[in-house]
């Protein structure tokens, strides 16, 4: 597991000063009702000086967490991510205690059902500006039940704006006054549709994807492993990267610019020496972009060359 350090002050002091000593006696197993949870909920912290023993307890050691869910955190990686840090100059921080620390969230706010009903809500409202058929179903999860202070604020993230998928999560943010904020996420099962191009013939690997024919469909996006093309995409020029089947759902991923000089095929090779310029008929032994050195084998005298492609099935052999 990713054990992940934030600080909230940097502290100064003379530099013939010897940095005070912070000890944190981890304890074996102990159950939180927040997440980040911080080095002050998983140890005891001694010192002689007040800010170095604040700083330290302001050690973030785990961002999430899942209700129920032991989240095992190890004395060498905390010490390792420690080490890491320069800001630990201004004190030194002794680990003691039990090896592993075993951190488990007691469970959800009290009002969740009603939170959840909210982040369906907003889920829902944020899929429904850009998708049809929209569908948001929340994923049964066994909650355990905290009481969270009296006056706590809840804000829900969506997630960042892209192709909705099959399982997607809002977090839910409770900030209690007084108390470090903390979040849950609330998973729900999407369904979303939005017109996508069909192929209505099959595809081999390599084909011309403006020439094979395409319908625009409704499809229910979360299902694709990538995004679908606008209506206005302009095919030509484009390739596919695999076989594709009659009635596959065009995505960005699935197509590649075709090179400008394919392998097999005719192409013009130009030999150019000031204002010398002859041009022969040739095959592409190698397939290639503008740019690239390819190898192709004169028309004429049978031979093999080496050029950069400069268009089109074409190209240029340099004197």
């Amino acid at each position: 597991m990713r054990v992940l350090l934030m600080t909230a002050m940097v502290l100064s002091m003379p530099a013939a000063a010897l940095p005070p000593v912070v000890t944190a006696t981890l304890q074996q197993s102990v159950r939180v009702t927040h997440v980040p949870v911080s080095l002050a909920d998983v140890a005891h912290i001694d010192s002689r000086d007040a800010d170095c023993a604040r700083y330290m307890a302001t050690l973030i050691l785990l961002q999430t967490a899942m209700p129920g869910i032991p989240q095992i955190l190890r004395r060498d990686e905390i010490e390792a991510q420690m080490a890491s840090a320069p800001v630990l100059q201004r004190c030194t921080l002794q680990l003691e205690g039990a090896d592993t620390t075993a951190v488990v969230l007691k469970g959800v706010p009290a009002n969740m059902n009603d939170l959840i009903r909210r982040a369906q809500q907003t889920l829902q409202e944020t899929l429904v500006d850009h998708y049809v058929n929209v569908v948001v179903t929340p994923v049964k999860t066994e909650f355990r039940p905290i009481e969270v202070t009296a006056g706590a604020t809840f804000k829900f993230n969506v997630p960042a704006q892209g192709i909705p998928r099959r399982r997607m999560a809002v977090q839910v943010l409770v900030q209690a006054p007084d108390e470090l904020g903390w979040s849950y996420p609330v998973w729900f099962d999407v369904q979303a549709s939005a017109p996508a191009w069909t192929t209505t013939a099959e595809l081999h690997a390599g084909g011309d994807v403006a020439a094979v024919g395409k319908r625009r469909e409704l499809v229910d996006v979360t299902q694709l492993a990538g995004e679908p093309l606008p209506e206005d995409f302009n095919f030509d020029g484009y390739v596919s990267k695999a076989p594709l089947p009659e009635g596959s759902v065009l995505t960005r991923e699935m197509l590649v610019r075709a090179p400008q000089v394919i392998a097999g095929r005719p192409v013009s090779l130009q030999y150019q020496s000031g204002e010398i310029r002859i041009e022969v008929s040739a095959t592409a032994l190698q397939s290639g972009y503008i740019g690239d050195r390819v190898r192709v084998r004169n028309g004429r005298s049978d031979q093999d060359v080496m050029g950069e492609v400069n268009g089109p099935g074409m190209v240029r052999v340099m004197p």
